[in-house]
């Protein structure tokens, strides 16, 4: 499947530099090419957030990409 506007999908980030990788809740805005996308970020903690030219990463081992939402997300220190 390929991304389109308003998709859901989980926005890979570090809550600071060097921190664990956490999931947050995007929606996208814009598809820039194939597998690049625009995001708004809903990060728990802050207001919505703009990302732009966010590549994908299915694997979630990267910062600042995205990818599909899973059934069992990653594990999170904060669950």
């Amino acid at each position: 499947m390929r991304p389109r506007v308003g998709h859901i999908v989980w926005f890979q980030d570090q809550t600071w530099e060097g921190g664990p990788i956490a999931s947050f809740a995007a929606i996208v805005t814009r598809t820039v090419r194939p597998g690049v996308v625009d995001l708004t970020v809903f990060h728990p903690n802050a207001e919505p957030y703009r990302e732009t030219d966010v590549p994908q990463d299915e694997s979630g081992e990267r910062a600042k990409t995205w990818r599909w939402p899973v059934d069992e997300p990653a594990p999170s220190p904060y669950r």
